[in-house]
């Protein structure tokens, strides 16, 4: 009985992971070689048990036996954040670049935090233009994405 909860389990949690990855997943070329990945793993999940029944015996470890857990969580939720980060980045570029400010950045970024709970805060948008603050790309931005918003020169070095 304990095998079968072991298997509902990680079939859950192999549901949740594929569900969150497919959320996050890139558009266009990738993405059907991903969804392929997405499914190939859901499917070795479903699989794994019945393997047990030709002689050959997997054994899945216990929650208490795998002391990286947590660690493993919280890696996966900065890479979520991370990915969730970058989308957002591209979906800021693509619609300034649609309302044709295009010109008026160089650099956009996106600051994240996860916290304890493993929820995705995001903090800030940042975007750094040639000549200094630009209110009136801060107050679009901020208005279109519902976050808060900051502009300033980018003084990087080029070289």
């Amino acid at each position: 009985m304990q095998a079968i909860q072991q298997w509902g389990f990680a079939l859950c949690l192999s549901c949740i992971c594929g569900g969150v990855f497919k959320m996050v997943a890139p558009s266009r070329s990738m993405e059907s070689v991903f969804k392929v990945a997405v499914n190939v793993f859901f499917l070795a999940c479903i699989v794994a048990p019945l393997s047990g029944l030709g002689g050959v015996s997997i054994a899945l470890p216990s929650a208490g036996e795998l002391p990286q857990v947590g660690q493993a969580q919280e890696q996966v939720a900065k890479q979520v954040a991370a990915l969730a980060a970058e989308n957002l980045r591209v979906q800021i570029g693509a619609y300034l670049d649609a309302q044709g400010k295009g010109e008026d950045y160089e650099k956009i970024e996106v600051r994240t935090h996860v916290d304890e709970e493993g929820r995705i805060d995001i903090r800030e948008i940042k975007i750094q233009t040639g000549k200094g603050r630009d209110e009136a790309l801060e107050r679009q931005v901020s208005e279109a994405f519902g976050l808060p918003t900051s502009s300033a020169e980018d003084t990087e070095d080029a070289g």
